[in-house]
């Protein structure tokens, strides 16, 4: 039976500036997440190869926190 799809689920889970995007951004070989000094990746974050695909996108799975947030800081 020949494999047709392949799929890892790796989760990384560290303390605060403890090189979790850092380390992302290796595995995967180009800065998909940002590295800074402030947190970045507070949510939880699914990371997904689709083949053919250049740029990153980013998907919310709860986008009414996200739409208060921007709310009160417009």
């Amino acid at each position: 039976r020949k494999i047709t799809r392949l799929e890892m689920v790796l989760a990384i889970v560290g303390t605060m500036k403890a090189g979790k995007s850092t380390t992302i951004n290796a595995i995967v070989g180009t800065e998909v997440l940002p590295n800074r000094n402030r947190p970045m990746t507070a949510l939880p974050t699914l990371i997904r190869h689709t083949p053919g695909q250049k740029e990153p996108v980013l998907h919310f799975s709860h986008v009414a926190p996200i739409d208060a947030l921007m709310k009160v800081l417009q």
